[in-house]
């Protein structure tokens, strides 16, 4: 049984520890600094807006972005596709940086759609053909029944896809519809959100052998540091292995109040990388739920036009341990 999978038999470690003790583990096996629990007041749109014009750094190339974990997870705003172009224009330094593996959250029975795809794509740059060409149109068309991300995400889509095959980067489709249940029960959420970060997390964990590094593109939920993939990927022996990126900046009409406020302190239409530290003011003690913020303006037009409260803006960004209910969330599933 994978490594990943064994680190769900939790029920009896959770009865023996308690509910506070195993939250204070489940932080303190993070990157960041020991748990310390939310205090006083959500985090004020205007106290953030400081602290990112304090810290935010322009980004220029992958470089400016990398830290060199051997695992690096993209959260993404599904609707968003701004993030697609920033990887096409960086796949050499994508490589150069060690990357030799991107993982997509698109459904894995794709995969052989992809490879042909990329294969005939390869073969018509080298000697092209008319043939080659409609072959080329009939797999993009099938490729193009996965998820969309917007009408922008065709094209981004197959252009990133092409831009890792040039450079040499392999890429994995790991999603597997079976996990999205059509009536949203206890169970079927479970599988959903908690039993695909498994899924994800061994499939990246089978190839870290210390050679390989992964990104991952994958909705910024499965990214969170708090209980998440990267909880998952430094259980146990594996500390310290994740880099999860919040990507932000990609609509004109921000879905979330941190974009929003992200634009009033940055006042830029380039992109910036800020580090999300422990934030400490005098009445709140923050952990973040990521490693960094993306800021990738595009005025991408959005789905959706409002922003959401300061309560909600702080606990997407931070974490408040008195809200996890990690036994629930990683014991097994419910019957």
């Amino acid at each position: 049984m994978p490594a990943i999978r064994r680190s769900f038999a939790f029920e009896n470690f959770f009865k023996k520890l308690g509910r506070a003790a195993a939250v204070g583990l489940v932080v303190a096996a993070s990157s960041h600094a020991p748990a310390q629990l939310v205090e006083g007041k959500p985090l004020s749109p205007q106290v953030f807006e400081s602290w990112v014009s304090q810290k935010a750094k322009p980004v220029k190339k992958w470089s400016d972005v990398d830290r060199g974990k051997p695992v690096v997870l993209f959260g993404e705003d599904h609707n968003a596709v701004v993030h697609f172009d920033f990887l096409a224009e960086n796949a050499a330094g994508l490589k150069k940086s060690g990357i030799t593996h991107v993982f997509f959250e698109y459904e894995a029975s794709f995969q052989k759609i992809l490879d042909d795809y990329l294969q005939t794509y390869s073969e018509n740059k080298k000697t092209p053909s008319k043939e080659k060409e409609k072959m080329l149109e009939k797999l993009k068309f099938q490729l193009l029944e996965m998820r969309e991300y917007g009408s922008r995400g065709k094209k981004a889509k197959i252009k990133l896809f092409e831009a890792l095959h040039d450079a040499g980067i392999k890429i994995k489709l790991v999603d597997d519809q079976k996990y999205i249940a059509p009536i949203p029960t206890e169970q079927g959420v479970w599988f959903r959100d908690y039993g695909r970060n498994v899924l994800f997390s061994e499939e990246i964990d089978k190839l870290l052998d210390g050679k390989n590094r992964i990104l991952m593109v994958v909705g910024n939920w499965h990214a969170l540091n708090s209980f998440g993939m990267p909880w998952l990927l430094q259980h146990g022996d594996k500390k310290s292995l994740v880099q999860s990126i919040l990507i932000a900046g990609g609509f004109d009409h921000p879905t979330w109040h941190y974009e929003l406020s992200l634009q009033n302190a940055l006042k830029s239409q380039k992109p910036h990388l800020v580090p999300l530290e422990k934030l400490e003011t005098k009445t709140t003690v923050l952990h973040p739920n990521f490693n960094d913020i993306l800021y990738l303006p595009s005025m991408q037009k959005s789905p959706y036009a409002t922003a959401k409260s300061a309560a909600d803006f702080t606990s997407e960004l931070f974490l408040d341990p008195r809200k996890l209910d990690f036994k629930k969330l990683y014991s097994p599933p419910p019957k």
